[in-house]
């Protein structure tokens, strides 16, 4: 009996792989005398995100259009849509008027989509998942905004006159990191902030610009102009720039006050 496989997977990590899906999908394929004629895989999408999943329209076109296959396996419902009820319901559509046989593999079932208790259970199902979504992306918002508040800086390249330094819970500074050293194995109690640099020649070119700007009669292209003569770098070693210096001047770190979000009120 001929098979079509989806596998997808967004970019949260606590999703089984691609590698994994498809393992899995084979197994449940030779255990059940079903042979997988083609696989489509969309990877780093969102199941929220239908128009970007181009590998499952075209799996949808070529099955419900095209009749590859009247079979169709994937890891579990929510590889197919994390929408709601109603919006999963218009999605699975095309594969109920084509009689599309939906296996699940981690369910180890045929997906019901022509009774009303099935219907009724993949509603409630598509609501589970499109629930999950919901509140990951908002768990995942709260955090970033709590860590913003308390002056967590995640990945983010240090400033100029700044370095990286990871901070435990008790606020002691464990390691300080320069821009360019490789990411180090941390503690899950610990989080990242900017403190300033170590380096003194930095810190007074720093200071240097801001009375330069605020107390002389001069343009940013003339700050470069005399930076790059005296042969000060800038931050990531190159020549001093309009663009470099505005960014350090529109700065919020240099002032003490940091928004991690500038374009949300």
């Amino acid at each position: 009996m001929r098979a079509v496989a989806y596998l997808r997977r967004s970019s949260t990590k606590q999703e089984a792989s691609i590698t994994a899906q498809r393992q899995a999908v084979a197994k449940y394929a030779a255990d059940n005398g079903l042979t997988v004629v083609r696989e489509y895989v969309d990877d780093g999408i969102s199941g929220n995100k239908l128009e970007e999943r181009k590998a499952f329209l075209q799996m949808r076109h070529d099955m419900t259009v095209e009749n590859i296959a009247d079979r169709l396996i994937v890891w579990g419902m929510d590889r197919l849509s994390r929408h709601d009820g109603m919006k999963a319901a218009a999605v699975l559509e095309p594969f109920r008027d084509a009689c599309i046989e939906i296996h699940t593999v981690r369910e180890n079932k045929i997906v019901d989509l022509t009774s009303l208790g099935g219907c009724l259970e993949n509603f409630i199902q598509s609501e589970n998942n499109h629930d999950y979504l919901r509140k990951l992306s908002s768990n995942t918002l709260g955090g970033r905004l709590r860590g913003a508040k308390q002056g967590h800086v995640g990945g983010q390249s240090a400033p100029y006159g700044f370095d990286r330094i990871v901070v435990d819970a008790a606020g002691n500074h464990v390691l300080r990191l320069k821009n360019g050293d490789p990411k180090p194995t941390r503690a899950a109690d610990t989080h990242v902030t900017f403190v300033p640099s170590d380096d003194s020649e930095v810190l007074q070119t720093v200071r240097w610009i801001f009375d330069e700007y605020a107390n002389s009669d001069v343009s940013q292209r003339a700050i470069c102009d005399q930076l790059n003569r005296r042969g000060i770098r800038g931050g990531r070693g190159g020549k001093w720039s309009p663009s470099t210096l505005g960014y350090i001047l529109k700065n919020e770190n240099y002032v003490g006050s940091k928004s991690r979000f500038p374009h949300h009120s």
